[in-house]
């Protein structure tokens, strides 16, 4: 299915927010794209506890992609 073949496609590679910056994005596919999608409307929207730990200034920087981010 065409749906399929988009959550193949983005998740995670199209990541956004925290999600697109971790180093376990691949491990994890932001623990779940079916929430994301009802939270935000997209599947490759943020897992709304990482994202919300990072704009609080708690998210491990040594779990970041580009630390400096």
């Amino acid at each position: 299915s065409e749906l399929l073949q988009q959550l193949r496609r983005d998740v995670p590679a199209q990541f956004e927010g925290i999600c697109g910056n971790c180093i376990h994005a691949g491990k994890c596919l932001g623990k779940c794209v079916m929430q994301n999608y009802y939270m935000k409307g997209n599947f490759t929207s943020p897992y709304w506890t990482c994202q919300r730990a990072d704009d609080a200034g708690i998210f491990p920087s040594t779990r970041k992609v580009d630390q400096d981010a």
